[in-house]
């Protein structure tokens, strides 16, 4: 049996991947982070605490899940050294994770604040349609006599 000291060794040999990994992905949420504020200032948009309430979010997201790409190659690592006497050479869960989280980062980026304000803009016209195309003209037409029979009696 292999204990837990020696797959944490031979995870951790490799720490300077591990490093590389959360390094990147820091530097790649603070590029969104500037480029996202940039792109506000240039369409003289409003910085809301909500966009950086998201900032934060996604940090914790994607370090979190991280975190759980950590565990998932310890436990991988012990059980290959447990049964099949073989050595990982990295972190693979660790380089996956990271590598699609810093994918998903830059094609953000990628995107320009027209386009995501033309997807926003499209979005709430589909939703006003669907829901005109919900209510019946009749009820409209109540719920219009009946503003109108209070404003008369105002």
């Amino acid at each position: 049996m292999v204990k837990l000291d020696k797959v944490l060794e031979l995870l951790f040999k490799d720490s300077w991947f591990m490093v590389l990994c959360f390094v990147l992905m820091m530097l790649a949420i603070g590029i969104d982070l500037i480029v996202g504020i940039q792109k506000a200032k240039k369409n003289n948009l409003i910085r809301i605490s909500e966009k950086y309430r998201q900032t934060t979010q996604k940090f914790i997201l994607y370090f979190g899940s991280m975190a759980m790409a950590v565990f998932a190659d310890m436990i991988t690592t012990y059980y290959i050294i447990s049964y099949h006497n073989f050595i990982p050479d990295l972190p693979y869960f660790l380089g996956v994770v990271t590598f699609w989280q810093i994918y998903t980062e830059f094609k953000s980026i990628r995107e320009s604040a027209d386009d995501k304000l033309q997807k926003a803009t499209n979005r709430s016209a589909k939703d006003l349609l669907e829901f005109l195309k919900s209510v019946k003209e009749k009820e409209v037409l109540e719920y219009l006599e009946k503003i109108n029979k209070n404003d008369n009696n105002n």
